[in-house]
């Protein structure tokens, strides 16, 4: 969707390249907006802490090869949003199976879900988590969203009209 090519300045003057650079700047937050929304509706709840720690990056300038472009996007501090992002293990960027071993105590107990018994052992192989790829959901769904045309609709209309307003 993104227009790469010289200044539109020459069709429209000066006045539509300040819409033209409002409605960017307006669509890279909406994306990131929609981005936040869809990642925080992806994201596993066991505290919600991590759900809840999802933001909007600001919007910034910057360049697309020699056009200006605004950019945004979202984020999250906790240290273990990687791990559910991309997974563990066998899942994660390594592709290994990890061994857990006890802190504190002498073995690592669990109640098996089958049959009811406790579990001892001093170590165990855990082959480790799938990722929820919330952020890489949310970023699919924005951009079919934008190529299908609802999501950036509103803000293409207003350009649209201030552009033709503009050239009266």
């Amino acid at each position: 969707m993104a227009y790469v090519g010289g200044s539109l300045t020459s069709l429209f003057g000066q006045k539509p390249q300040a819409a033209t650079k409002l409605a960017a700047r307006d669509m890279a937050a909406k994306g990131a907006d929609r981005m936040h929304e869809v990642a925080a509706q992806n994201t596993p709840v066991k505290t919600g802490r991590l759900r809840t720690g999802w933001y909007q990056l600001p919007v910034t300038k910057t360049h697309y090869l020699i056009a200006p472009a605004f950019r945004s996007g979202i984020a999250n501090d906790y240290k273990y949003a990687p791990f559910v992002e991309y997974g563990t293990g066998l899942f994660g960027p390594r592709h290994r199976a990890y061994v857990i071993t006890p802190k504190k105590a002498p073995f690592l107990a669990w109640r098996d879900p089958v049959t009811g018994q406790w579990i001892r052992a001093r170590k165990v192989l855990h082959p480790g988590s799938p990722g929820n790829h919330m952020v890489a959901i949310a970023a699919a769904v924005v951009e079919a969203e934008t190529d299908a045309g609802p999501l950036m609709q509103v803000i293409l209309d207003r350009w649209a009209r201030e552009v033709e307003a503009s050239a009266d």
